[in-house]
């Protein structure tokens, strides 16, 4: 019967049985499954979506509004990305391991973490350096989610991206390096588009964020600023790259004189007014973008009671590190203080109060003197360490401290053969004002010395690892209850007071050249003056040796160098009068020996009409000194295809400037200055073109300082030496008297530099 047998089927069905358990199984877990990942996949997609991730106030009346006012979120495609696009990567197991991530979002939204402005303002950097973080480790997933640089045609795009593009596919660069800010403002920046923005925070504020550029929201790790521009030349490139980029610049910010890696910190700084570090001597107008003009005032050690308290205070709380030696000052003597010193086994912290090194040595253009030399031999120039004594005092009026000028004088060679040592090249020999031969070594074709000279000494210096710190400037020299010097007390820029214990400190700060109030007081004359130096010779060594009781001398005795142009604010260095040039006033007529005695010189300039002169010269000359493309670069040098050209495109009668030409050609042929007795000269003039610099005095170097015996030991008002304290180059008096000799500063700085170290090395192991 039908009923019967229907109801066997469903009887047959209930009753147990293997093989349909299972496949009812099957049927139900595949059932289950497809609903499940149905279910999963449209919870997936619910919470991608842009309604979801700004559901709650706190993201949609902040992070939201970021996003709308940035090129992510209406670009010129027309395309506009959404949160996920930016959060959450496409492929399987990353967007799981982001989605269970995700969950403790919820549980802050639950709690109320940053459910308020403030709130969320105060969490906004550390959520934001999470992210970065995040995509960086994944290689920017997310942001290759619509992006891929190996897709992209580089050929259309801005000098700039295409370098940093071509960067990234030879290196472990990645997107969130440089774009970190593209979707979102730092929540402490205002957002200013490019053309609002007034500081370069503002105008990052559109392209990245904080972290991009700062370690910690507790400012820099270092004076160096070393996070900072490591960030800077992992998106712009560094300066060589950046130079590159200039090709409608005449002369670019970035193919500098300076020594080292110059930091990009050294002018642009992120949240006050950049400024061109080069305005400091020269007048380029650069309009440099969210910059200012130059504009600096030295520091004094002790600004008022409270900065004194602070110092105090500082001396016995503020962190605190040990060395052997700090040598204070990064020029040619600080640096061949620190070379020597570590030659010697000492550990040393080089201190630098500016951001660059080099002090003035890398100014210097003419040479390094130097007696009894292989280099003089080989070009058979007689020369006696006793001659170079002999004029040395000559020249300083004879109030030189004569043991120090011996040092100088019989340790010179020795001081060539350690820089040859070290890699420099000063086989090249020429002379300068007041020598009675040729002396003065440079870089064979006439290079200028002190850039050379630094880079050489700045290259071992690194080599040896020596810790150099800029930024950093020296308040106060620490000592016992003996008078021992015991270390130092530093303020660095951006770090704060802290205290480096050393058993010996060696002063290598330079002059106050650039000191105009003091040179005003001490030389009244000089008042008023434009100034040869960096911005860093404002006498801060000699201050700090001073309060420690160090005893001075010859501080009154300041120099004026004889050419310094008053057009490109640079010195034209000695060595192209040396070289044949000829000084010519207003009426082209010769006034002066021209490779008399500085002081002599810039005297009979200072006589003058105007007191500006012209320095004349013709093609070989030029072709005989390297330095001088640098004049014309800087366009300070005017050119004439004759000698009338010339006259008339510098405004002198063309008569009277052929008649002093014809006459000094006279003299070089006769082989003796009737005129004004100068005793070398090396050449006629007489190969066009011909060249004109304008040129006026200027001060240039300072002849006292803090007083030193023969060992660089510093002596108090009472003639003791003050245990633990050295000094070398223009920081110390006594070397030079009333008046330097050119070239004698770069043989000064290096021989007292390098003794020093040693000295201080000594002193180190022996106590």
């Amino acid at each position: 019967m039908p009923e019967l047998k229907v109801t066997s089927w469903i009887r047959s069905w209930l009753r147990p049985s293997t093989s349909r358990s299972v496949l009812s199984l099957v049927v139900i877990g595949l059932a289950l499954g497809v609903g499940g990942i149905l279910a999963f996949n449209a919870t997936m997609h619910a919470t991608n979506t842009d309604e979801f991730c700004v559901g709650c106030h706190e993201q949609k009346d902040n992070s939201l509004v970021m996003l709308q006012k940035t090129r992510h979120y209406g670009n010129a495609s027309g395309n506009s990305v959404g949160c996920s696009d930016c959060h959450v990567p496409h492929e399987f197991v990353p967007k799981m391991i982001r989605k269970i991530q995700a969950s403790r979002e919820v549980w802050g939204h639950i709690t109320g973490i940053i459910d308020t402005p403030e709130k969320y303002a105060a969490h906004a950097p550390h959520m934001k350096k999470k992210e970065i973080d995040r995509i960086r480790a994944n290689d920017s997933q997310e942001c290759r989610n619509c992006h891929e640089v190996e897709q992209m045609d580089l050929d259309i795009q801005s000098t700039a991206a295409r370098q940093f593009h071509r960067a990234m596919l030879d290196n472990d660069k990645t997107c969130i390096d440089c774009h970190a800010g593209l979707a979102h403002n730092p929540a402490d920046m205002p957002g200013a588009t490019v053309a609002e923005a007034e500081v370069l925070a503002d105008a990052h504020g559109q392209k990245t964020l904080c972290y991009t550029c700062h370690v910690s929201d507790e400012g820099p790790e270092d004076d160096n600023l070393s996070h900072e521009n490591t960030g800077c030349v992992s998106c712009h490139g560094d300066l060589q790259a950046v130079a590159s980029r200039e090709t409608e610049l005449d002369v670019s910010p970035h193919q500098s004189h300076f020594i080292g890696d110059v930091a990009c910190t050294t002018c642009h700084n992120g949240h006050i007014k950049s400024v061109t570090y080069c305005d400091a001597c020269h007048s380029f107008d650069f309009k440099m973008p969210f910059g200012g003009s130059w504009t600096r005032k030295p520091a004094p050690l002790i600004v008022d009671a409270e900065d004194k308290a602070a110092q105090e205070q500082a001396i016995t709380q503020a962190p605190r590190i040990e060395t052997d030696i700090v040598v204070v000052g990064s020029g040619g003597a600080g640096l061949a203080a620190a070379v020597s010193a570590r030659d010697a086994g000492a550990r040393v912290i080089l201190l630098e109060k500016e951001p660059v090194p080099g002090g003035n040595t890398k100014l210097a253009a003419g040479g390094m003197n130097a007696a009894e030399t292989q280099s003089q031999e080989k070009l058979g120039i007689t020369d006696t360490k006793q001659t170079m004594v002999d004029d040395t005092m000559k020249g300083g009026h004879d109030i030189n401290d004569p043991d120090l000028v011996k040092v100088l004088a019989y340790n010179s060679s020795d001081s060539i053969d350690w820089l040859t040592s070290l890699g420099a090249d000063m086989s090249d020999v020429g002379r300068m004002g007041g020598a009675s031969v040729n002396r003065s070594h440079r870089p064979a074709g006439g290079a200028g010395v002190g850039a050379h000279v630094a880079q050489v000494l700045w290259d071992n210096a690194v080599q040896r690892g020596v810790d150099i710190r800029f930024n950093s400037r020296v308040v106060r020299l620490l000592k016992d209850p003996s008078g021992t010097v015991t270390g130092v007390l530093v303020h660095g820029e951006f770090t704060g007071y802290y205290v480096i214990k050393a058993d010996a400190v060696i002063l290598a700060t330079g002059g106050f050249s650039r000191n105009n109030k003091l040179v005003a007081e001490l030389d009244p004359k000089l008042a008023g003056f434009k100034n040869t130096n960096q911005p860093g010779a404002t006498g801060d060594g000699l201050e700090v040796a001073q309060l420690a009781g160090a005893a001075t001398r010859d501080l009154e005795y300041i120099q004026a160098h004889p050419t310094y142009s008053p057009v490109g604010g640079v010195l034209v260095t000695e060595a192209i009068r040396g070289n044949g040039a000829i000084l010519v006033n207003r009426n082209g007529e010769r006034f002066v020996n021209e490779i008399t005695t500085r002081d002599k010189a810039a005297a009979a300039i200072l006589a003058q009409e105007g007191g500006n002169v012209y320095l004349v010269f013709d093609d070989a000359v030029r072709q005989s000194l390297s330095k001088i493309e640098s004049f014309i670069h800087l366009h300070i040098v005017t050119e004439g295809g004759s000698i009338e050209i010339l006259a008339d495109e510098i405004g002198l009668p063309a008569a009277n400037l052929a008649a002093t030409i014809t006459a000094y050609n006279g003299f070089v042929e006769a082989g003796e200055d009737a005129q004004f007795e100068r005793p070398d000269l090396p050449r006629e003039l007489a190969t066009a073109p011909y060249y004109a610099i304008e040129v006026t005095p200027a001060v240039h170097h300072t002849m006292g300082g803090v007083l030193i015996d023969t060992g660089t030991r510093v002596k108090d008002e009472d003639g003791n030496t003050i245990r633990g304290l050295y000094a070398a180059g223009e920081a110390t008096g006594g070397v030079h008297g009333a008046n330097r000799l050119g070239g004698n500063a770069i043989s000064d700085i290096i021989t007292f530099g390098r003794l020093a170290g040693t000295e201080a090395a000594m002193y180190v192991k022996d106590n």
